[in-house]
């Protein structure tokens, strides 16, 4: 795995999700099969990564802002060529779960994480001229920052690709209006499985 902003492994907090499960193997409620070798993951049978797993096509590069303990990462990075995953793991001290789950699942060479914010990462990623298939957007859910990450999203995304947003719910109040505003240009978009938006890039 390359690692972008350091890395650190802190000590494990209470009320974390477990890491290792210690299962041979899982199947996701999308079919695929996961390795035997690695644990079933907690988040495996969470709607919205599944979904995200199904809009990551196979030898797609996806850009993935918000991970936590890498359920999605791992879910994608097993079908996409590449992957970028943007987050600081500073709310939940998530790093060493996540980088244990990419190791496990043998994913140290598709993915990229950069332990940061993801404004301090997408301006040097558009001014690279990089782009992504597919964005997967689970970062802060504050309306200026989802905004700011679904803009840069629409920079970012090649024609044609997809951008899914997390959370579109009234719960997240800020996640929707977000959506909203981006809509404006945009030819169509929809609610696909739990609280997921896919908004055309």
């Amino acid at each position: 795995m390359t690692i972008a902003g350091g890395q650190s492994f802190g000590p494990r907090r209470a009320g974390d999700p477990p890491d290792n499960l210690g299962s041979a193997g899982a199947r996701s409620s999308g079919g695929a099969m996961l390795p035997a070798a690695g644990p079933a993951l907690p988040g495996l049978f969470n709607a919205p990564a599944v979904a995200a797993r199904r809009l990551a096509a196979p030898g797609a590069r996806v850009l993935e802002i918000g991970t936590a303990w890498g359920f999605s990462a791992v879910l994608m990075g097993l079908v996409a060529r590449s992957l970028v995953s943007i987050d600081p793991h500073d709310v939940w001290d998530t790093w060493p779960a996540f980088t244990a789950n990419i190791k496990r699942y043998g994913l140290e060479r598709v993915v990229t994480a950069y332990r940061m914010r993801s404004e301090d990462v997408l301006p040097a990623l558009i001014a690279a001229g990089e782009t992504f298939d597919f964005a997967f957007v689970d970062g802060d859910h504050a309306e200026a920052s989802a905004e700011y990450d679904i803009g840069a999203c629409l920079q970012l995304v090649r024609a044609g690709g997809l951008i899914g947003v997390h959370d579109y719910s009234q719960r997240w109040g800020g996640v929707v209006a977000a959506v909203k505003r981006q809509l404006a240009g945009l030819p169509a978009w929809r609610i696909q499985d739990l609280y997921l938006a896919v908004l055309p890039a």
